[in-house]
């Protein structure tokens, strides 16, 4: 018997839980599947939220930012037991989340049948769903390259945040994506001496180069190396302990533990999507149009699986580097590129009460604002609760609004936010008080 629902979404990670739940609002039947022990998704189970939870212990127990602590007296399990307890509290959560809005949760592996069946492969053998409407939020996963001989031990990918919390004397970071500048701020502040090879000559091209520059030069100080323009042919662990990376000149670089964070994948491969009338690109990618709808028309995509020329520009994007990147809207070269006429407002740290409060000595809010409309473009910050604050810029850009609404706003005082209004005044402050004011979009 093949049960039936209103909607199927594949994948219990924040994108397929946000499409089930609000389905199960509207009183459909709703199923999500997941496999054995994932779920919550490759970001709650491996990824991002362990990482995150990782470097909030890092960020307490070092006193990075005033040095309180010395990371000398911090065992690796002071680092790790809050990872566990959140990791499992999670699940809790999600778990709970599903019984509430009764949708049902199915353990294992799916599998498309034809456009609406899905076959599920689970311990006690295959069984077949169907659903109206399908939803792939489907997570990724890290590349393993055959030349890299990952041990989960000395050599590791970016799921292995133990490694880190070990503290090897010296790491080296092949990768420098968001979750290689990730794990490499979180090793130096630990106090080892860290190596990041990447093999393009700029750091994070999708980010603001200013706040990018800014974040490699404080990185710089806690004793991280870059290697731009260099590509690692090898990495392997050494039979008398630690590992040698050989780059594609021929040099060696030894170090007590090699992380290799270049690369991932989008687990789209046992979905079978051909059976769906579907394909995707070479990074299991999948297009999708404005509305999410992919080549059939009943089948959705959300989150990591949408290929990356179909997002849409506003979406926040945080990094959690010690100190934290977070951008939303357009960056420079975008506008340059379009050649839209735009001022920059700035607000430093070091000008705000609450930066001197919580001792942080580096961070910058950037706004971007349109020289004619005055309508907000883009917000970059580097700094203390940047994943937080960039969320009002956000608004601000989905609504379209004018950055004088930021600069004439009364923020708290002691607070992050405030640097809106600081950034806004510096942009609007130069710009001709004749110019129009638009609610419209770019």
């Amino acid at each position: 018997m093949c049960e039936r629902y209103d909607l199927i979404a594949i994948g219990s990670g924040p994108a397929g839980r946000r499409a089930a739940a609000e389905a199960a609002a509207r009183g459909a039947r709703t199923a999500v599947v997941e496999r054995e022990g994932a779920i919550g998704g490759a970001g709650a189970m491996r990824g991002t939220i362990p990482r995150r939870t990782l470097r909030a212990a890092i960020v307490e127990l070092t006193g990075i930012h005033g040095r309180a602590r010395q990371p000398a007296v911090i065992e690796e399990d002071d680092l790790l037991w809050r990872t566990w307890l959140v990791v499992e509290r999670e699940q809790e959560r999600i778990y709970d989340e599903l019984r509430r809005l009764r949708i049902d949760l199915i353990i294992g592996d799916a599998a498309f049948c034809d456009p609406h069946t899905l076959e599920i492969r689970a311990g006690d053998g295959p069984v077949r769903v169907r659903a109206d409407r399908i939803v792939i939020a489907v997570g990724t996963v890290p590349a393993r390259p055959a030349s890299v001989g990952f041990d989960g031990q000395t050599v590791f990918d970016a799921d292995g945040v133990a490694g880190i919390a070990r503290r090897p004397p010296t790491l080296v970071v092949v990768g420098a994506g968001a979750a290689g500048l990730e794990c490499a701020s979180m090793a130096a502040a630990l106090g080892s001496r860290v190596t990041v090879i990447e093999e393009r000559e700029q750091l994070l091209e999708d980010v603001d180069a200013e706040l990018v520059e800014t974040l490699a030069y404080h990185l710089r100080g806690l004793g991280v190396t870059f290697r731009l323009g260099e590509r690692v042919e090898t990495a392997r662990r050494c039979r008398a302990g630690g590992a040698i990376t050989r780059l594609r000149g021929g040099e060696r670089i030894r170090s007590a533990a090699v992380l290799h964070t270049a690369g991932r994948q989008v687990d789209t491969a046992p979905l079978e999507l051909a059976a769906a009338g579907l394909e995707s690109d070479q990074q299991g990618r999948i297009a999708v149009d404005a509305r999410f709808r992919t080549a059939q028309p009943h089948i959705s995509a959300a989150g990591e699986v949408i290929a990356r020329g179909c997002r849409r520009t506003a979406q926040a994007c945080s990094i959690a580097t010690i100190p934290e990147l977070a951008h939303a809207g357009h960056g420079e070269r975008e506008l340059d590129d379009a050649g839209v006429p735009f001022l920059r407002g700035r607000a430093r740290y070091r000008d705000l009460t609450r930066a001197s409060i919580d001792g942080e000595r580096t961070g910058l809010l950037k706004l971007l604002v349109h020289a004619g409309t005055r309508q907000l473009l883009g917000v970059h910050v580097l700094g203390a609760s940047a994943g937080e604050i960039v969320h009002i810029g956000q608004a601000f850009l989905d609504a379209g609004l004018p950055a004088d609404r930021l600069a004439e706003m009364t923020f708290g005082e002691a607070s992050y936010a405030d640097a809106y209004r600081v950034a806004a005044a510096d942009a609007c402050g130069r710009l001709p008080r004749s110019s129009a004011r638009s609610r419209g979009r770019l």
